[in-house]
């Protein structure tokens, strides 16, 4: 199964190597720098990772968890949902766990209907977001928790290349205060 970028394979035995080569090759052949004008990916060569599928527990996929960084401090997370049946939700909480409905488009539109799990390890996983955050001005930290343990993701220092338009006017006044520009340039 493909979702986006990313090649899933939850049985090897069904592995299509077939699929799995042609996906590599097209993905060996695009440029993050070129499709996003992300400058640190300029000169870097792709390169394939293979990393084990989690899973947790009765869930069939993870939930991504989003940690909005600024100056060492987070405040907010942000939660993907239904990535791999191609519909991604986004919803932003607080440290509590509040749902901060007016951070997101889907947010806006919840109804209960959809359930949104709280990670066990929520406080755990803002600590750990503040210590990979420390001494940066703004850093997106991605986590995930499967079967009781937090792994890491990655670090993200933009985005969606910047063109993230699920967020509202709301979250981005939030995002540009926190940022603090002029302190950055000073």
């Amino acid at each position: 199964m493909i979702v986006g970028s990313v090649f899933i394979c939850k049985d090897k035995k069904k592995l299509n190597k077939k699929q799995l080569k042609k996906h590599i090759d097209r993905s060996l052949k695009k440029s993050f720098y070129v499709n996003g004008r992300e400058w640190p990916y300029k000169n870097i060569k792709p390169k394939v990772i293979i990393e084990e599928y989690l899973e947790d527990g009765n869930r069939k996929e993870l939930t991504d968890y989003k940690f909005y960084c600024f100056n060492g401090k987070c405040q907010y997370v942000m939660t993907c949902i239904d990535r791999m049946k191609g519909k991604t939700k986004f919803f932003y909480f607080d440290k509590k766990w509040n749902l901060k409905k007016e951070f997101s488009r889907d947010g806006m539109k919840y109804d209960g209907k959809i359930k949104i799990y709280k990670p066990q390890k929520l406080d755990e996983m803002f600590k750990i977001a503040e210590i990979l955050s420390k001494n940066l001005k703004f850093v997106r930290v991605d986590l995930y928790e499967a079967n009781g343990k937090v792994f890491f993701g990655e670090l993200t220092f933009f985005p969606s290349s910047g063109f993230d338009n699920t967020r509202t006017k709301e979250c981005e006044e939030y995002l540009d205060k926190s940022l603090k520009i002029g302190e950055i340039y000073e």
